[in-house]
């Protein structure tokens, strides 16, 4: 009976994390009111825009909501959901060569900045940009939906 238990939870836990988020993957991607291309574009995106989905797809289309809160609709060809992606939640964030306020910083991300996760450890990420680029930011400083947050800091690479 406890063998049914633990392999129950080891299926549960599996199949929740396949619920990821939706990155990105496309150098850009448009967010629409209604899925269809004709539908009203309300903004566009670069590689590694992190999107919480709904579960709601239709027409090639998925539904997603962004970190505002607000709920649109993406190409789902344009999506990735294996990656961890983060976006910048605050006006402007140091971007540094290590995980510290004692690190050099050359760069500054604004909101909406979006990078892809490859590790981190107290209280700081390593991110990488579209152009591979990678430097550390301040974990207080991004947001990240719920479903793709990490429970260890191992890197994971596209």
């Amino acid at each position: 009976m406890r063998f049914i238990v633990f392999l129950s939870a080891i299926l549960l836990v599996s199949f929740s994390s396949l619920s990821m988020a939706a990155c990105v993957r496309a150098k850009k991607a448009s967010f629409h009111k209604d899925p269809t291309s004709r539908s009203k574009e309300i903004y566009s995106v670069g590689k590694y825009f992190p999107f919480l989905p709904t579960g709601k797809k239709e027409k090639g289309y998925s539904q997603v909501q962004d970190m505002d809160g607000k709920i649109g609709w993406v190409r789902s060809r344009d999506l990735n959901w294996h990656w961890n992606c983060l976006a910048v939640k605050v006006q402007k964030s140091k971007l540094r060569s290590g995980p510290g306020t004692q690190f050099s910083s050359a760069e500054t991300a604004e909101k909406g900045e979006s990078f892809l996760d490859i590790g981190g450890e107290d209280g700081w990420i390593q991110v990488q940009n579209a152009d591979g680029e990678k430097q550390w930011i301040n974990l207080d400083h991004i947001w990240k939906p719920r479903e793709a947050m990490r429970m260890s800091f191992e890197p994971e690479h596209p």
